[in-house]
């Protein structure tokens, strides 16, 4: 039996966002693990690490809600996401060639994992959130249901209740990182 497009779309949504969520979560709960990792990318100067780090979790975080909700997918969460994983693996290819790293830190200190296990999770993450991209787009002509009108405002309501805790915990980590 072949699967619907919306169950296929709803995978390609459920999937990565677990995955991505496990990653930021994971950086979150070892903050200083990930600092660590982060480290050993010598990409920016290890005053701004910390600072980086958080607001990689965060981002991330923010990200993977949108991506499992399915907020906004077409026309900002896919493409920040394919953006960031393809920076993510610009990052780990280019640290892993020139500093031979042998962890990439993407689920922080918890789970090792070597570069070309994250260049290969990146590719398939990738490859789906680009399948997705495709999948979403509405039929030419097709009316939007008021349903889909309405679902903005909800949108906006729980994001600003996500950032006002996100907020509040990242405050109570700042007297942590100094």
């Amino acid at each position: 039996m072949k699967p619907s497009r919306k169950t296929l779309r709803l995978g390609l949504s459920t999937l990565p966002g677990l995955v991505l969520l496990t990653g930021a979560v994971l950086k979150a709960l070892d903050f200083d693990g990930f600092v660590e990792k982060a480290l050993y990318y010598r990409v920016l100067d290890p005053l701004w690490i910390q600072v980086s780090a958080l607001a990689t979790i965060f981002v991330e975080l923010i990200l993977s809600i949108l991506l499992l909700f399915r907020i906004w997918l077409r026309p900002f969460t896919l493409p920040a996401w394919i953006g960031l994983l393809l920076l993510f693996s610009a990052l780990v290819g280019w640290a892993w060639q020139r500093f031979g790293i042998e962890d990439c830190g993407c689920f922080g200190s918890f789970v090792e994992t070597p570069p070309w296990m994250a260049l290969a999770k990146n590719g398939i993450l990738l490859l789906m959130l680009g399948t997705l991209f495709f999948l979403e787009r509405p039929p030419s002509g097709a009316k939007q249901p008021l349903r889909r009108q309405a679902q903005p405002l909800s949108s906006w309501a729980g994001l600003g209740f996500l950032g006002i805790g996100l907020a509040w915990a990242f405050w109570t980590l700042l007297p942590q990182l100094s």
